[in-house]
């Protein structure tokens, strides 16, 4: 099940990144009339950790968080401080991302689509979103302007056999009128036997449950900050959060496991070198990397 699970999260990370990474393009022209509120920065949901695909980890190596087979023999003697940050980024990824990389992909391509003003003073974007093995998810994106800030919300409609929704409340969240602040919160269909539970209840079985929140700053293109926590409740990363920083010059991800009360880091400078710190690697003492991800002695 967990080995099902990580494939599925890379997968759909890897979709997910795919569709963030086109989503640049010119905005399509919105109707005459009252202005819609801007669509947020894609960015404000994406982590960009792109310096470790040259690490190419294996599957076994994601699933357990750490270097075997293959990548070990690929870091070698030379780059394992490398590529043990970039096992525990991608199974950072896989276990925090999973959840919320189709909605965060169905977001994106919010962009190629027109918004229709609503009598209640809001702005419906309505489009199809073709998820992994081609299944079609009718998306319906809404933003409404409040006094101090946008609020928004994501729903979504399946016919996938497997999660049937109908309206489902996929994410929800509020943008400050600036653009340089806010937050967003995922949510995930109940799952058996909580939702066998809710429809003997009258309650609508796709209800859903929190599972990712992120809170956001983006002051510039080159400096802003995601803070991310697992509350999916009595989910085992529950409580854990993940704190991404971005600046001109360097980025770095700070990992909480709230499972073993743990604290990890990992950062790394444009030009290519980093180094991390890790409670379960090199006995949790510093570990860095050059400008060709050779390991070096700290500073």
């Amino acid at each position: 099940m967990r080995k099902n699970l990580v494939l599925i999260g890379v997968a759909a990370m890897l979709a997910a990144f795919a569709l963030l990474g086109c989503s640049d393009g010119a905005k399509v022209a919105a109707p005459a009339g009252p202005e819609p509120p801007s669509l947020p920065s894609v960015g404000t949901m994406h982590v960009d950790a792109s310096i470790f695909e040259s690490a190419q980890i294996d599957e076994q190596s994601a699933l357990l968080g750490k270097l075997t087979g293959p990548s070990l023999a690929a870091a070698g003697y030379t780059k394992l401080n490398f590529f043990n940050a970039a096992v525990r980024v991608l199974f950072l990824d896989v276990v925090v991302y999973s959840a919320i990389a189709q909605p965060a992909a169905a977001f994106a391509t919010a962009i190629h689509s027109v918004p229709q003003y609503q009598q209640d003073g809001s702005w419906l974007w309505t489009y199809i979103y073709v998820g992994d093995g081609s299944v079609e998810y009718s998306i319906f994106l809404r933003g409404k302007q409040e006094a101090s800030y946008t609020a928004w919300s994501m729903e979504v409609s399946s016919t996938d056999p497997a999660t049937p929704l109908d309206h489902f409340v996929w994410f929800d969240g509020q943008v400050q009128l600036d653009g340089q602040s806010g937050y967003w919160q995922f949510y995930e269909p109940a799952g058996e036997p909580a939702a066998a539970t809710a429809l003997a209840a009258g309650v609508d079985p796709t209800a859903g449950v929190t599972c990712i929140r992120i809170d956001w700053e983006n002051l510039s293109l080159v400096d802003r900050r995601l803070a991310l926590l697992a509350n999916k409740p009595g989910a085992p990363e529950e409580g854990s959060t993940l704190v991404f920083d971005e600046t001109l010059q360097s980025a770095s991800i700070e990992y909480y496991d709230a499972a073993n009360g743990g604290t990890g880091t990992i950062v790394w400078n444009r030009e290519g070198s980093g180094s991390i710190e890790w409670p379960d690697y090199n006995g949790g003492a510093k570990g860095c990397w050059d400008v060709r991800q050779r390991d070096v002695v700290c500073p």
